[in-house]
């Protein structure tokens, strides 16, 4: 990942390879493909932001809330390599995938403070999320 996160920022995402990614990582091909469909593969699960804020909650004020802290730190980390993927299909999906991590962390929140009792998210938190 950290290859990858590298050469984006160096070059950008389209012109990084695959074979560059091996060469800067030291890592063998074979050993690449048994992990990783492909650079866009490695990427989005590097951009699963929301299940880092999910997966550190320990370090929030609140054991029962997202570790949002946590989650914009690194996004605030990532800024640099991000600036590289603009414009790219990975970005389009990457944002998607980051939103929906974002959207099931709040809806296990809700679900735990609310004893198991929601089903869907309150209006007000589907309005907040509508806003740009």
């Amino acid at each position: 990942m950290n290859a990858l996160m590298d050469l984006i920022a160096e070059q950008g995402y389209e012109k990084t390879t695959v074979q560059g990614i091996l060469d800067r990582a030291n890592v063998g091909r074979s050993t690449f493909y048994a992990h990783y469909f492909n650079k866009q593969d490695l990427l989005l699960r590097g951009f699963a932001l929301g299940r880092l804020g999910h997966d550190e909650r320990a370090d929030a004020e609140s054991p029962d809330a997202p570790n949002l802290t946590a989650l914009f730190a690194h996004a605030a980390q990532m800024r640099e390599h991000v600036k590289g993927l603009e414009g790219s299909q990975a970005f389009e999906v990457a944002v998607q995938l980051t939103l929906e991590d974002l959207e099931n962390s709040f809806q296990s929140w809700l679900e735990e403070v609310a004893g198991g009792n929601v089903e869907e998210p309150p209006i007000w938190f589907l309005a907040r999320m509508a806003l740009p």
